[in-house]
C-alpha cells in the first residue's frame, strides 16, 4: 500500500503540474484517473487471495491478477461521461490512414525489446510464457492506461500538441510516465528503489503505445502492439 501511495502522489504531482499550466482540469478528473490506476494496481497485487483454478495452480504467471485487473478497471466505466467513453477506444473502427502512421511504430516496438535482450541468456522453450505475454499484459495494461485513464485525462486537458498523424496532450505524457513508474519505482519492506532502465524503457514504450492509440482511435491497436512486443522479446530469448 505504501508503494501505491507513492505512485498516486507522483500522479497527483504530474496532474497538478499540467493543471497549473493549462488551468483546465478538475478534481473529478484527478480522482477518477487515480481510481483507474489504483484499481489495476490493487487487482494485480491482491488477486492471489482469490481461489485459483486447478489448471493454474502450478503457473508462475499472474493470469488471475491480469484478469481481475481487467474486471476492476471495467467496473469504473459507468463513472465516465459520454465524452470520456467515446475517448476510450472501445470500438472496432480505425481512423482513416491509421496503417501508415501506426505500423512503423509497431515495428519499432517489436525491435526495441529484441535489441535490449540481445545479450540475455537463452531460455528454454515455455509455451505458457508465450501464451501469457501474447495476451494478458496488453489487454490489462492498455485498457487501464491507454483506455480509461488516457480518455479521462484527454477530456480534461484536451490535445493542444501535434505529432505526425496524431494530436496529443498532457494526458499522453502523464499516462506514459505513470506506466513507467508502475514498472520502475518500488517501495516495500526493503526500502525505496528506482530501476532507471525499466522506468525509461516502459515510459518510452508507454508513449509509443499512446501514440498508436491516438493515431488509430481504437484500443485494438495498442493492445495488439503491446502483446506483439512482449511476445517478440520472449520468442527471441527462447530461440537464440
Amino acid at each position: 500500500m505504501l508503494e501505491l501511495g507513492l505512485h498516486l502522489a507522483i500522479y497527483a504531482a504530474l496532474f497538478g503540474l499540467f493543471a497549473l499550466v493549462t488551468g483546465k482540469p478538475t478534481l473529478r478528473a484527478l480522482a477518477l484517473g487515480a481510481a483507474i490506476y489504483a484499481a489495476q494496481a490493487l487487482a494485480l497485487r491482491y488477486a492471489h487471495y482469490l481461489p485459483t483454478p486447478a489448471f493454474l495452480q502450478a503457473s508462475s504467471w499472474n493470469w488471475i491478477g491480469k484478469a481481475v485487473s481487467i474486471v476492476a478497471v471495467l467496473a469504473l466505466f459507468p463513472l465516465l461521461t459520454t465524452d470520456e467513453r467515446r475517448e476510450t477506444g472501445l470500438t472496432i473502427r480505425f481512423k482513416k490512414g491509421w496503417a501508415i502512421r501506426a505500423l512503423p511504430v509497431v515495428f519499432l516496438l517489436v525491435l526495441l525489446p529484441i535489441y535490449f535482450a540481445r545479450n540475455a541468456k537463452p531460455e528454454p522453450w515455455n509455451t505458457e510464457a508465450i501464451a501469457f505475454q501474447a495476451t494478458m499484459p496488453g489487454f490489462a495494461e492498455e485498457l487501464a492506461y491507454r483506455g480509461l485513464m488516457l480518455a479521462v485525462l484527454n477530456v480534461a486537458f484536451l490535445r493542444p500538441w501535434k505529432l505526425p498523424g496524431a494530436k496529443f496532450g498532457p494526458a499522453l505524457i502523464i499516462t506514459s510516465l505513470m506506466f513507467g513508474v508502475s514498472h520502475g519505482v518500488t517501495l516495500d519492506d526493503a526500502g525505496f528503489s528506482v530501476n532507471t532502465f525499466n522506468l525509461v524503457r516502459t515510459t518510452l514504450s508507454g508513449f509509443l503505445y499512446g501514440y498508436i492509440m491516438e493515431a488509430c482511435g481504437t484500443l485494438i491497436a495498442p493492445i495488439f502492439a503491446h502483446n506483439l512486443s512482449n511476445a517478440a522479446r520472449y520468442l527471441f530469448v527462447m530461440l537464440k
